[in-house]
């Protein structure tokens, strides 16, 4: 058989919402549109957003910008208020945001939700929007038609054919109503075949419309919605395509006594047909919205709603309050995945009725989720129902007759649960939905341990039973607030609602540990009714840490009781937490960092920390372990302890965990789990962002700050810091720096001497909250530079945010600061005092307004001149020092095995041919299926036999997948080196792989790591780290924790040149939830080569040239310079000349000589050499 429970998924900003073919909490299946989210603003925003909606005129600065920045295509409100609507709701705050980008179906394993969950998290941090998330695809979810769901031959099943009908004791509930046509349920579904035999007297249609006169005569904002509508095509007919919204219409209201077919529990009441899944069980969260407003709006006083997912949704949350407030019953399937429904969505929605599943002989059904959100179980396997004219879902075993078939999940079971509602309306419509719902519980069958319990709720559900109490109105409490999944903290929480009725006589708030309490702890009793006020104050500080479940019981005077329950209530009073060492531990004795400490009036009175042997230890010990202040003392994100980890097992996983004690008796444990790593430089790894929602592709940098001959480790973070670290972890000194808050470096900073005076200077551009870029220039000592930071007028995104490239453009000795900007179709010059070169910023000819990238500038032939590399879309350009476009470029792309392709990665140059001049290579891609490999000679003409075909990018297309160049096999000329998905090498006559098992989707780093005279390459997979031989054997490799994403390219250096190479990455985030950033740091025990040809990083180098060339060096010492003549100590007199004498790897372009710090003159040639008049100075 086959459940139709279509499944929402997890968190976006801890919320994400819906899927299906899934049967497990497996967020990362979860598809949703590539071009299209869902935002919700703060109340004082809306108020200020503009009725025109223009992407760039919202009346809202900050989301200008970022509709700017990110190609917002459409702004529009999720609900247009119609006639019938309630305008002052949580709904009116949602936005549906539209991109121009292509439309595209993903999930969070998709390469394209690397940038699609960057640009989540950039309006997520607008502080005018309240909630982000995508527009998740709704699935229909069925259950496996194998021996455990079906039956065989023609069926051959022992009860009634509606078993579920009979079970739930229908036709005695039938004797005092069967329903009534004013009762409307909505089916919101897959549509609802109309014409069926047993449906089509029971449908409702909207009579406040004229059928296809084109009009929206009742003003709602549908047109001709006479049948209702279909959000999946847009237009009034909600016909079922698939088959799972008419079988639910059947179990709710099919027509009884009509000599045909079935009947439904309620079959006098009409069904309102909405249809937002498709013809797949596809659909989507925002269509599922607007349906249950719809459903309220039009009149409907019960909604069946047999779809969800795994996680919570914001918006549909927001919706069933909206719905709930305008009095509709709200009915959710519990979801089929045999998992807490706590976890699912709708079904863990406060105001929603959840329904589980159970079978023939009231048990639970297998497959039926599970826990304390379930209110009520109903029939759910094997449920016989109306099958619509076009059906997929039902196969010929399933079918019944012509025109019935056979069906089973918590899909077919809420149905039943939604016809009861629309009989108990029917006996009563005054009642309320919080009434239909204490009706539905009280009335059921009690099954399972006595009383509520987590398998069935209060009971399968009994028509009769629920009917027989719908006289008397039962006591309804509900809790307002807090609501469920909420931080409660604090000494005086107060908890609101309503407890009122005529028979009340008490009620009681309790607390329970857990999600599932095995003890419940009364936190107040009264005997006063309350209406939207407040039911208790409580001190939460009394309480265990950690989730709880709040539960409200009103007792009526005649000792019936009535319950409330908001779930997964995060009681936090204690700050526990292990910042360091992460994931890695290295051998000896370490520092462990993190917080232990206690707030909102609880009193602190110790901590410990202890460690055990595996991820789940039987034993923890103290053994080594040192703690600060002997644990007696609150510790601050500070040094909690040591631990001395000299005698543990390299390879070895183990627990660290720490518990924090209150005054009280109140404790609360932290753990996490390292792994022995003796490769692993002490002090390292490093946490460079905690929690981060952004995505680094900071790859480090390495350059030598204070000319001491040992080079240090410049890092950028996603927040606001550039931290500097030497190689035993510690801070450089300076650093880390601070900027702005709310400017973010998400791209490697880079490292010049800029003004020449023999110092290092870091540059690197902020992301700002306006969207555009802010360059900064910090010098050695962790100080600004004068003047700086400069704005520079780019668009930022991931794609470089505005980093300069460093490149003495005007050859005037001076390195200049390169930007271009798309965008704006602008190249920007910039000198060190923050005005551009003479003709900059040069105007380009680009075509389409895009984000920055990141152009490799080079002398190509060695005549003094740089050329700018860069690629733009389908076209890719070589322009002069000045800006101009060369004669031969821009070369535009052909279509590529038939397809469009882009040029985004950065270029790099190196001399492939042999020829003694630079050839230009950048790669391309299609999309997905295919990245080509360019490679062109000065004029614009393709090296022959290029471009080279490199297979299928792994993991999302950046600038960082730029090409690497190094003469792997020592002939004379270039190779390049690709990690697009493996490492790859190509000559000039094609691929020269390396084999498959080398991992990679990053640009490589080369060196010779071991010192055997042959080229070693960096590899990045899913969850390694990894470095391979030129033959495609594996040399070394670590692997992380499933979920370990890494964006970012991997380092080679020897930083104080002991002849062992290490090798530094930064772990980009953890799955694809927010996580920590970390960098880590090994050094391996061979001696290496600092070959001449080798690429130890990033665009080669920290200028980030993108430059190979032995002949032509990149500037990587600092000068040195001497006096020759006259000699030191000498005796003078008269005029002579001084001599000096200067000397730098890439040459010297003037020595400037000062006398008393006096400026005397320059020389731009050798040899250096000064006039002095020395009879102008005293003796002596």
């Amino acid at each position: 058989m086959s459940t139709a429970y279509a499944e929402l998924p997890s968190e976006v900003k801890k919320d994400e919402s819906i899927i299906a073919n899934i049967q497990s909490s497996d967020l990362n299946e979860s598809s949703f549109l590539s071009n299209k989210f869902l935002i919700k603003v703060e109340d004082t925003s809306r108020k200020t957003i503009k009725e025109s909606l223009k992407p760039e005129d919202t009346g809202i600065a900050t989301l200008n910008n970022l509709n700017k920045k990110y190609g917002v295509l459409k702004f529009e409100p999720l609900v247009k208020h119609k006639v019938g609507s309630k305008k002052d709701s949580p709904l009116s705050n949602w936005y549906i945001v539209t991109l121009k980008t292509p439309k595209e179906k993903i999930t969070k394993k998709s390469d394209q939700f690397v940038k699609f969950k960057e640009i989540l998290d950039s309006y997520q941090n607008d502080p005018n929007i309240k909630v982000v998330e995508p527009d998740y695809l709704i699935n229909i979810l069925t259950i496996p038609d194998d021996p455990y769901y079906t039956s065989s031959g023609s069926w051959g099943q022992s009860y009634p054919d509606l078993w579920g009908i009979h079970k739930i004791n229908s036709e005695y509930a039938w004797d005092q109503t069967v329903g009534s046509p004013s009762i409307i349920v909505a089916d919101i579904d897959t549509g609802v075949d109309r014409n069926h035999e047993d449906l089509s007297d029971n449908m409702w249609v909207n009579t406040g419309e004229v059928p296809d006169n084109g009009i929206d005569d009742d003003g709602n904002g549908y047109v001709d919605d006479y049948y209702g509508w279909d959000w999946v095509n847009d237009d009034n007919d909600p016909m079922d395509d698939h088959g799972h919204g008419t079988h639910c219409a059947g179990t709710i209201a099919a027509a009884g006594n009509n000599s045909i077919g079935v009947v439904g529990v309620s079959p006098n009441s009409k069904i309102m047909a909405l249809k937002f899944l498709n013809s797949g069980g596809s659909g989507y969260l925002s269509d599922a919205v607007e349906a249950l407003r719809y459903a309220a709006d039009m009149g409907a006083r019960v909604s069946s709603n047999s779809w969800g997912s795994s996680g919570t949704s914001p918006m549909l949350d927001d919706a069933i309050q909206y719905v709930h407030d305008q009095g509709m019953v709200v009915v959710v399937a519990a979801g089929n995945s045999n998992a807490d429904a706590l976890d699912f969505t709708p079904a863990s929605s406060d105001r929603a009725i959840t329904v589980a599943a159970s079978d023939y002989n009231d048990a639970k059904a297998s497959f039926s989720n599970w826990g304390q959100k379930i209110d009520v179980t109903a029939p759910g396997v094997d449920i016989l129902s109306t099958k619509a004219s076009v059906c997929p879902m039902c196969n010929d075993d399933r079918t019944v007759g012509t025109y019935y078939c056979r069906v089973s999940g918590t899909s077919m079971a809420t149905p039943h649960v939604a016809g009861l509602a629309a009989l108990i309306l029917s006996m009563d419509p005054d009642l309320t939905n919080e009434d239909v719902r204490q009706l539905i519980r009280t009335g059921a069958v009690d099954l399972g341990i006595q009383g509520k319990d987590r398998d069935f709720g209060y009971g399968r559900i009994d028509a009769d039973g629920s009917i027989s109490l719908s006289t008397a109105t039962p006591l309804a409490p509900m809790i307002i607030s807090p609501g469920s999944r909420t931080v409660v903290y604090g000494q005086a929480l107060q908890i609101k609602g309503s407890v009122v009725g005529p028979d009340f006589a008490s009620y009681t708030v309790e607390a329970g540990a857990g999600r599932d309490p095995v003890e419940w702890e009364t936190l107040t009793t009264s005997t006063s009714q309350v209406i939207n006020g407040t039911l208790a104050t409580v001190d939460t500080t009394q309480l265990k840490e950690g989730i709880h479940i709040f539960r409200l019981t009103a007792i009526g005077t005649d000792g019936k009781q009535y319950q409330f329950q908001v779930h997964d209530l995060e009681v936090d009073n204690l700050d526990v937490d292990i910042t360091y060492p992460v994931s890695l531990a290295s051998q000896g004795n370490i520092d462990v960092l993190g917080s232990a400490q206690t707030k909102n009036g609880l009193l602190f009175d110790h901590y410990t920390l202890e460690w055990g042997e595996g991820t789940s230890p039987a034993i923890y010990s103290t053994s080594g372990v040192t703690l600060t202040n002997s644990g007696q003392q609150q510790v601050n994100n500070s040094n909690l302890g040591t631990w001395d980890t000299s005698g543990l097992t390299h390879g070895q996983v183990y627990t660290l965990r720490l518990t924090v004690t209150a005054d009280n008796g109140v404790s609360y444990q932290y753990t996490t789990t390292q792994t022995l790593d003796t490769d692993l430089v002490n002090g390292w790894p490093k946490l460079i962002s905690k929690g981060s929602s952004m995505i680094s592709e900071a790859t480090p940098t390495i350059a030598d700050l204070d000319n001491d001959g040992v080079s240090e480790v410049i890092l950028t973070s996603p927040g606001n810091k550039i931290y500097v670290f030497r190689k035993d972890g510690t801070d450089f000194p300076g650093f880390p720096i601070s900027v702005t808050e709310g400017e973010s470096f998400t791209w490697p900073a880079n490292a010049a001497d800029l003004d020449n005076d023999g110092n290092i200077e870091i540059i690197a551009a902020a992301v700002t909250s306006t969207g555009t870029s802010k360059v900064y220039i910090i010098r050695s000592d962790g100080t600004f530079y004068p003047g700086w930071p400069q704005p520079v007028h780019v668009i930022a995104q991931q794609n470089g945010d505005g980093t300069p490239t460093i490149a003495d453009l005007d050859g005037d000795g001076n390195k200049d600061l390169v930007v271009i900007d798309p965008y704006y179709k602008k190249m920007h010059a910039y000198q060190l005092d923050g005005s551009e070169l003479a003709g900059f910023p040069k105007t380009l000819p680009f075509d389409a307004l895009e984000f920055p990238g990141v152009p490799a500038i080079v002398d190509m032939d060695n005549d003094g001149k740089p050329e700018i590399a860069y690629g733009l879309k389908n076209k890719f350009y070589l322009f002069d020092n000045q800006g101009n476009v060369l004669p031969g470029w821009p070369f535009v792309a052909p279509l590529y095995n038939g397809r469009t392709i882009n040029f985004e990665s950065a270029p790099a140059t190196g001399d492939i041919d042999g020829d003694g001049n630079l050839e230009v290579i950048a790669i391309a891609h299609d999309g997905g299926v295919t990245c080509p490999v360019y490679a062109w000679n000065k004029d614009g003409s393709l090296i022959p036999n290029w471009p080279m075909d490199a297979g299928s990018v792994a993991y999302g297309h950046s600038p960082m997948n730029s090409p690497a160049v190094a003469d792997v096999d020592d002939d004379g000329k270039d190779e390049v080196v690709t990690g697009l998905r493996y490492i790859q090498i190509f000559d000039l006559k094609g691929a020269k792989s390396i084999g498959s098992g080398i991992r990679a989707k990053i640009a490589p780093a080369i060196s010779d790591v071991d010192g055997d005279g042959r080229l070693e390459f960096s590899g990045i997979g899913d969850n390694k780290v990894l470095i391979g031989n030129d033959d495609g054997s594996l040399y070394w490799e670590r692997v992380f924790s499933t979920g370990a994403i890494f964006f970012s390219p991997a380092v080679f250096s020897d930083l104080d040149n002991n002849g062992r190479m290490e090798l530094t990455v930064v772990q980009g985030r953890f799955s694809s939830e927010d996580g920590d950033l970390v960098a880590y740091m090994w050094e391996f025990p061979q001696t290496s080569t600092n070959a001449a040809n080798d690429w130890p990083m990033f665009l080669h180098d920290p200028q980030r040239s993108g430059r190979l060339s032995v002949s032509d060096p990149v500037d990587t010492i600092q000068p040195t310079t001497s006096v020759t003549s006259p000699l030191d100590a000498s005796t003078i007199s008269g005029t002579l000349d001084v001599v000096i004498s200067a000397s730098d790897n890439v040459g010297v372009s003037r020595v400037d000589l000062y006398r008393n710090n006096v400026f005397v003159g320059t020389k731009t040639s050798a040899p250096f050499t000064f006039s002095w008049n020395t009879t102008q100075e005293e003796n002596g």
